[in-house]
């Protein structure tokens, strides 16, 4: 995994293919009426995930020295790897578009808000409110309230 300049992902991801290494670049499924941004969209702005096509492919240094990378993200000194299983867990998330449609939700479901002024809160979801928002049940200063918010707003809780 390196460690990219601002705003420089997708080029280092071009040179970096173009010196033969496998890269992964994930991105966010935006909905349809989402202002496009090509910064926007990535899930982990400023990382890039490679892997070289060879076993004896092992010319870090010019990784390192790559328009766009900035270094390798490393732990106590050593590059991080990230598992395969991991990065394909991203990819398939990925394609089948992450977020979870209102219909997977029931009645009763918790969830967290995750954008806004309820941001970190914990709801309740309650309701779908038209193709685009949900009624949710928040708890403000001890009491339950019933808040309208969009879809892009909240995903489902681990429970």
């Amino acid at each position: 995994m390196v460690y990219c300049r601002p705003r420089q992902e997708l080029r280092a991801q071009q040179h970096l293919a173009n010196q033969g290494f496998a890269t992964f670049l994930p991105r966010l499924c935006k909905a349809p009426d989402a202002p496009s941004s090509s910064h926007k969209d990535l899930l982990f702005p400023r990382y890039l995930f490679i892997q070289p096509k060879t076993e004896i492919q092992t010319a870090w240094g010019a990784v390192r020295s790559t328009r766009g990378v900035v270094d390798f993200v490393r732990f106590s000194g050593k590059p991080a790897t990230v598992p395969s299983a991991i990065l394909v867990g991203i990819n398939a998330a990925q394609l089948s578009g992450a977020a979870a449609p209102v219909a997977e939700f029931q009645q009763g479901d918790k969830v967290l808000i995750d954008q806004g002024l309820y941001r970190g809160i914990e709801a309740i979801w309650q309701c779908s409110d038209g193709d685009k928002r949900s009624m949710l049940l928040i708890e403000l200063m001890q009491t339950q309230v019933s808040v309208s918010f969009s879809n892009k707003e909240f995903y489902k809780a681990l429970n």
